[in-house]
């Protein structure tokens, strides 16, 4: 059984359906026109973007034929499975392989969700990846079904041969899975929102439904930095994912019709998959570098934001809160001699990080913009 390619951007295609409620296979097979010239790595069909669940089975069927079809010639394609009984399963994975499609992705049913234990779940997993004429994927999405699976279940079907990794679309975080991460298993991250910490802690893509709106996005490059042993920024020399503080800082370049010559921003990302993001000394010390060299160089400064907040220790102290007050200080300063601040919050927010958010974007001088990703928050805390 081949190993699918999962390092890159899957798009969970749109079903559209015309307006007395039929499939409109033509304005499917012209999405698929455009998206098979795009820089993706492939499909997801029949997701719940695809209306999986709102589907006949001669529909699924022809739904996931259309997509293979109209392809790339070097475009992976997923069939999702949301089943509750298993033989449905079982038949439709067949299906899916005579079709063409690259893997399966499983939901977990979720019909009789009490009786979902870790044992029964087990077994219906494997027994399906024993039997599937395809690789499988394990699809953790609670939201959906009400099933949630637990790191040690998916690290026991981890270990089985024709299951090849998973898509993480559950609120208790990725990084619970990343632990997995070999050449034989892969997380793929199932949400935009955290895309790119998950990559950044090990991750090799995802499936985003923010792919099926901008499949191709334009080229451009990234300069991780990091402080040296005088505390100036200078280029990372390190693999991805070896940051040592909580937040990445880099300068990022995109190459577009308008600016052949490329947009220079400099750029910080809260990585949650460290200490949930955390603030302390080392986190600010690399912000308050970010906000003089984006100053020094006349740069805007982009900001995915995803933080806990400071830093909670026996270890350090009230230490933490003078140094978000230096960096709460430093925002002003920066933003009051006309440089822009950008953000966008991609996860949770706590305590200083959104109090940071706001006066970098909310003052009247302000030239910044906020935005909030769908399943963000910013929860302020204090007396």
């Amino acid at each position: 059984m081949t190993m699918p390619k999962l390092a890159g951007v899957f798009a969970p295609i749109c079903t559209p359906f015309r307006d007395d409620e039929e499939v409109d296979y033509d304005a499917l097979a012209f999405n698929m026109e455009r998206y098979a010239a795009s820089g993706l790595l492939g499909y997801l069909a029949l997701g719940s973007n695809g209306e999986n669940r709102s589907l006949t089975e001669e529909e699924r069927r022809r739904v996931l034929e259309c997509i293979i079809r109209r392809k790339g010639p070097k475009q992976v394609v997923m069939a999702g499975a949301a089943y509750d009984a298993q033989r449905d399963t079982e038949r439709f994975l067949k299906a899916a392989a005579d079709l063409g499609a690259d893997c399966g992705l499983v939901l977990s049913p979720g019909y009789f969700k009490k009786q979902m234990t870790e044992e029964t779940l087990y077994r219906y997993f494997s027994t399906l990846a024993g039997s599937a004429p395809l690789p499988l994927l394990l699809y953790n999405a609670p939201g959906f079904c009400g099933v949630t699976l637990s790191p040690a279940l998916v690290g026991r079907l981890a270990a089985h041969p024709h299951i090849v990794g998973m898509k993480d679309s559950a609120p208790s975080g990725i990084e619970n899975f990343l632990r997995f991460e070999s050449e034989s298993f892969h997380a793929l991250a199932g949400s935009a929102n955290f895309l790119f910490p998950a990559m950044m802690g090990g991750s090799i893509g995802g499936t985003v439904s923010l792919a099926n709106s901008f499949p191709e996005l334009p080229p451009g490059t990234f300069t991780e930095l990091d402080l040296d042993e005088n505390g100036i920024l200078a280029p990372a020399n390190r693999p991805h994912g070896c940051n040592t503080a909580n937040i990445v800082v880099g300068l990022i370049r995109n190459f577009t019709a308008n600016h052949p010559e490329g947009m220079t921003r400099v750029i910080l990302l809260g990585d949650p998959s460290r200490e949930v993001g955390s603030i302390a000394e080392p986190e600010c010390r690399r912000i308050l570098a970010a906000l003089d060299l984006a100053q020094e160089r006349n740069l805007p400064l982009e900001w995915f934001t995803h933080s806990a907040g400071a830093k909670i220790s026996m270890e350090s102290g009230t230490e933490n809160m003078d140094w978000i007050a230096r960096v709460l200080r430093r925002l002003i300063e920066f933003t009051q001699a006309g440089c822009e601040v950008n953000v966008m919050v991609a996860g949770i927010n706590v305590g200083a990080q959104p109090y940071w958010n706001a006066e970098a974007t909310m003052l009247m001088h302000t030239r910044g913009i906020l935005i909030m990703m769908p399943e963000s928050a910013m929860v302020l805390t204090g007396k």
